[in-house]
């Protein structure tokens, strides 16, 4: 059995962290058309989820601390569901643009366009999205504050009944000691 056990990094780790370094440092034609193509859609992504995002935002009830828990929640989730279609089609709708910004040296690129993962624009179309929901940010934390209410009024009832559970375990408890001791 080998007992000769050593910690550190692998085989030919500095050789991977200095290919990894030159990849992070270098600025070719590749690099310069990812950032093109990341900006290309960071736009169109804003533009496209700004408008949809306050047009839907107009589109659902507004908001409104009368009603029910049970309606607003039913509100929230309905919400969501259609925001989470809204997503989904404008991912399709920008994917559909082509790249335009495109360079290449000469005529010929080694870069291929629709391969940056950032492509899909998650970054940009989530905060603007979350950003223009003015009534459904104010509706969830209505929501969340009503949820902590009911916690907290359960907790103090469980508190409650906890203390009467105890205290009525330490009558008890001083009964038996009573009736535990002889009577002289």
């Amino acid at each position: 059995m080998n007992t000769n056990i050593t910690i550190g990094p692998e085989p030919g780790a500095s050789k991977y962290f200095y290919q990894r370094l030159a990849d992070l440092l270098s600025f070719d034609n590749t690099r310069l058309n990812q950032i093109l193509e990341l900006t290309q859609y960071s736009i169109t992504y804003s533009i496209s989820t700004i408008l949809l995002g306050l047009g839907m935002n107009i589109t659902f009830p507004a908001y409104n601390d009368k009603i029910s828990t049970w309606r607003l929640f039913g509100e929230i989730i309905v919400e969501l569901v259609v925001l989470t279609i809204a997503v989904f089609y404008i991912r399709k709708l920008n994917q559909t643009i082509p790249f335009m910004l495109h360079i290449s040296n000469g005529g010929l690129s080694s870069y291929k366009p629709y391969m940056t993962t950032e492509y899909q624009g998650e970054i940009a179309l989530s905060i603007i999205f979350v950003g223009v929901q003015f009534r459904l940010v104010r509706k969830l934390a209505l929501f969340a504050q009503r949820l902590a209410q009911i916690l907290v009024a359960e907790t103090a009832v469980k508190n409650e009944l906890e203390a009467a559970i105890h205290g009525a375990l330490e009558t008890v408890a001083g009964d038996f000691k009573k009736a535990a001791k002889p009577q002289l």
